[in-house]
């Protein structure tokens, strides 16, 4: 089994197995990977390895059949790297076009409806948790948010609630104070759509009452 380890990233992968990631034995980070098939682990010995880290995140997304992993922290600095496990070997995706800040996830999550991994950061200074970026497996597209928006926080974790269609983030240390506070976020795109019409329009996967930008034809 692996080694006593904390902040080390889990995933589903394409094996219907769990694929396991690096983390902290207390003086350092690591960089193996684990499978989890239900029985026992296996520790994998994968072509390509990606740096060792502690943290970040990892999340499968299933409409393209890959585990992706972003970030963390490095063993010399904070990294803002992308991976991802097809089910045997690590690969990083050409890095092209805007790229989120070397900072913390708080939340790093598969949007089953919209098929992107989204990534929610700790920002730096006092700004708030303002901007979701996507990775639609090509490049990252920065959304903002609208306010309010949560405050900056270390710690705290969320994921996907694919029944409501929304991201959801949880607690955290704020200012050196635990909290309890939760916040979601849903996806309205900027075009509306007719509730009879059966079409998605802003393609977010919700069609008919189901999508909040729906409106009733007269």
């Amino acid at each position: 089994a692996p080694s006593a380890r904390y902040l080390a990233l889990a995933s589903a992968d394409a094996t219907g197995g769990v694929v396991l990631f690096g983390g902290a034995d207390g003086v350092t980070c690591g960089d193996d990977t684990w499978r989890w098939d239900g029985d026992a682990w296996t520790n994998l010995t994968p072509a390509t390895t990606p740096p060792a880290r502690c943290g970040g995140g990892l999340t499968y997304d299933a409409a393209r059949g890959v585990a992706v992993m972003w970030g963390g922290n490095g063993l010399a600095a904070p990294l803002d790297d992308l991976w991802e496990w097809d089910g045997s070997d690590w690969s990083a995706p050409a890095r092209v076009g805007v790229w989120p800040p070397p900072r913390n996830a708080k939340l790093f999550a598969y949007d089953s409806r919209r098929q992107r991994t989204d990534l929610l950061l700790t920002s730096a200074g006092a700004d708030a948790l303002d901007t979701i970026w996507e990775w639609d497996g090509v490049g990252w597209i920065a959304r903002q948010l609208e306010l309010p928006a949560p405050a900056r926080r270390n710690l705290g974790g969320g994921t996907y609630d694919a029944a409501r269609g929304e991201l959801v983030l949880f607690g955290g240390d704020i200012g050196g104070q635990w909290v309890n506070d939760t916040w979601t976020a849903g996806w309205y795109g900027e075009a509306r759509e007719v509730c009879a019409s059966g079409l998605d329009v802003d393609g977010d996967g919700a069609i008919g009452c189901a999508d909040a930008d729906c409106w009733r034809a007269p």
